[in-house]
């Protein structure tokens, strides 16, 4: 498996699951990407927050995480540990099926949500997506997703401002200068609603979003 050297050896993953058996395994795994400068497994929250606390690098950190916890579902724990570091992207890598969970998932600005049953092929392919500004979804779950009457992709707050604007007609630039945002992260922004609608266009964004309510 090629990793096309798109990460630079500089970030650090760190893996959380309570399930100590997949957690190594998994670690394991991603350790022999070779993409990770180092790779830490962890199997209990408390050791999880007591790392970010202890943290004193400035490693960008890559967080995989299960949904499903011994304390309960993972949304605490995210929210905990975004406010220990802002140099964080999260991906969830769970065997989650409730369409209505996944949706309250994406509202916590996670990067990618990877099925348990996927390989390392398709975590790579997450992380490249990441990396490239993107935010992955694997393939059964966004069918899933898809196939769900009562789904409406949902964006964040800055997502759905943004929108607003773009349905106002102002240009990448514009909206940029108006949130004091970089061209390219309004760009990011733009490119993940439109992955999360499936349109190829900022016009059928836009006409997507006000049939469905968001705008």
């Amino acid at each position: 498996m090629t990793t096309n050297n798109f990460f630079k050896n500089s970030s650090i993953a760190v893996i959380m699951d309570d399930h100590a058996l997949f957690t190594e395994g998994f670690a394991t795994q991603l350790d022999a990407l070779g993409i990770f400068r180092k790779v830490y497994a962890y199997s209990t929250a408390s050791d999880l927050i007591d790392f970010f606390i202890k943290k004193r690098s400035t490693d960008f950190t890559y967080l995989f995480i299960d949904y499903y916890l011994n304390e309960g579902d993972c949304i605490p724990l995210i929210k905990q540990i975004r406010g220990l570091t802002k140099q964080l992207q999260i991906t969830v890598i769970s065997s989650l099926l409730n369409p209505v969970l996944i949706q309250e998932l994406m509202l916590y600005n996670i990067s990618g949500f990877v099925s348990k049953i996927a390989g390392m092929a398709e975590v790579l392919d997450c992380l490249k997506t990441i990396e490239s500004g993107g935010y992955y979804i694997s393939p059964n779950i966004k069918a899933l997703l898809e196939a769900n009457d009562n789904f409406t992709p949902v964006f964040t707050q800055r997502e759905k401002e943004l929108l607003k604007y773009f349905e106002k007609g102002y240009s990448l630039q514009e909206a940029a200068q108006t949130f004091y945002l970089s061209i390219n992260t309004v760009i990011a922004h733009r490119r993940n609603m439109m992955k999360k609608t499936n349109t190829k266009s900022i016009g059928s964004l836009i006409a997507f979003a006000r049939k469905a309510g968001l705008i």
